[in-house]
């Protein structure tokens, strides 16, 4: 995943943000968008599904959260979201 196939993909300006960080810090993942929603598999871990356009500030909150919790869980028990 690179920075031209998020910015193809990814439609939403905090979401895009938010992937492109992820890039950023070497975290490798795929980017699915077929239904309403994005499914982020994120490699040597498990799926995260989250809406193409989240409803509030909240909703980007919890998919950093989420994304956050996954990696640690699986990956590396230290990992912090890039800010």
């Amino acid at each position: 995943m690179n920075m031209g196939h998020i910015r193809s993909v990814v439609t939403h300006r905090e979401t895009r943000q938010m992937l492109e960080k992820l890039v950023d810090n070497d975290v490798k993942f795929l980017l699915s968008n077929r239904t309403k929603h994005h499914q982020l598999k994120i490699v040597g871990d498990g799926i995260v599904t989250f809406s193409k356009s989240p409803s509030d500030t909240r909703a980007l909150k919890n998919t950093k959260s989420i994304i956050q919790r996954s990696i640690r869980q699986n990956i590396n028990p230290e990992w912090d979201f890039p800010e």
